[in-house]
């Protein structure tokens, strides 16, 4: 008897679907922002929606201020980035081993995910000479799509939606933090979905529960 071969579904690349998932994982959680969450962000009606305020939903309360100049809303449930970014002038964790996670598309070839108050303090940059590069955050370790990866310039540059974990980071210094706000190591292309920071360093089984419980929603 012959068997019929399973198939995989993939959404097009544009298509986000939308509304809340909970997050699997929420012990040492202090940041959770969800464009895909309407208590995050629902694009249209207040308190949430159509400002300049992207709600942090891990219940610590630390919300970031859009720069709404190039930071733009999709309804499908993401941001697009072209010279934008977020900002929050405080900081949100004295820990010293932090996992922060990015769900993220872009083509961009040179870039920054995060900086503190000062240009010296910043996590996961990378352009053509300088593959992946972090300065006064420690020495974190990278992952896509839960595997672990040399660089960022040689696989997340594909216009692909990717999850991207740093951890080990060292966040106990920043007194504010911004995602996409300096100079020119911004991505002036691509979409960010979600960013996520731990107080600890989370575990490979962690990582592999959040990855499973949102990759359906990027066509991952």
């Amino acid at each position: 008897m012959s068997t019929i071969s399973p198939i995989r579904v993939r959404f097009k690349k544009d298509h986000v679907s939308f509304g809340t998932i909970n997050n699997p994982v929420t012990s040492g959680l202090v940041l959770h922002l969800d464009a895909g969450n309407v208590a995050s962000y629902d694009g249209s009606a207040e308190p949430y929606g159509s400002g300049t305020t992207w709600f942090d939903v891990s219940s610590n309360n630390n919300d970031f201020t859009i720069d709404s100049s190039g930071f733009s809303y999709n309804s499908y449930g993401y941001f697009e980035m072209t010279t934008g970014g977020i900002i929050r002038s405080s900081s949100i964790t004295s820990s010293t081993d932090c996992t922060c996670i990015f769900f993220i598309r872009t083509t961009d070839t040179q870039s920054l995910f995060l900086q503190g108050h000062s240009a010296s303090e910043y996590l996961g940059a990378y352009r053509s000479n300088n593959k992946y590069y972090n300065n006064q955050v420690g020495s974190p370790t990278l992952f896509m799509d839960t595997s672990s990866i040399a660089n960022l310039y040689d696989n997340i540059r594909d216009d692909q939606w990717h999850m991207i974990e740093f951890k080990g980071a060292n966040l106990s210094s920043w007194t504010s933090i911004q995602f996409n706000k300096y100079g020119g190591y911004i991505f002036d292309n691509g979409d960010i979905g979600q960013i996520m920071i731990y107080d600890r360093s989370i575990s490979s089984s962690e990582s592999s529960d959040i990855f499973e419980n949102y990759r359906s929603r990027y066509g991952i």
